[in-house]
């Protein structure tokens, strides 16, 4: 389900605006690289049979580009208003995941190295934004 909202994400904002699709897509990709390898490595040291952990990485990473392609053509017929309350709520919802899952980790493993990690991809959003004309 996690993949699939990933890529209704990015299918809700390549509908917005092309800057913003590439840019979640762009998002979206780095933060399935770590995370598919990590997942994939659990399962192969849980025991979990190479081929199965294959399949279910496919169907994972299948999932994304599933639910782009079914929110892409799901909002091209909603008005300019409920298409940006579903921006939004985009937004929030992987903003809500960052601030509950990931900052709390920050807090509990308090390191630096961990409070500049989180400045860095502040600033990356800032800088995002201004390349994409003020999003």
């Amino acid at each position: 389900i996690h993949s699939l909202i990933d890529g209704v994400v990015i299918g809700i904002g390549f509908e917005a605006d092309f800057k913003i699709g590439l840019a979640s897509t762009v998002a979206v990709l780095l933060h399935k690289l770590p995370v598919g390898i990590s997942v994939t490595a659990i399962f192969l040291h849980s025991g979990i049979e190479r081929r199965k952990t294959v399949v279910r990485a496919w169907i994972v990473a299948l999932a994304t580009p599933v639910g782009a392609l079914i929110s892409f053509f799901i909002v091209q017929s909603v008005s300019e208003a409920l298409l940006g309350l579903l921006l939004a709520f985009s937004a929030g919802a992987l903003i809500y995941v960052g601030a509950s899952d990931l900052l709390p980790e920050t807090h509990k493993n308090f390191k630096r190295s961990n409070i500049l990690l989180v400045l860095i991809g502040v600033s990356l959003v800032y800088f995002v934004s201004i390349f994409l004309g003020g999003y």
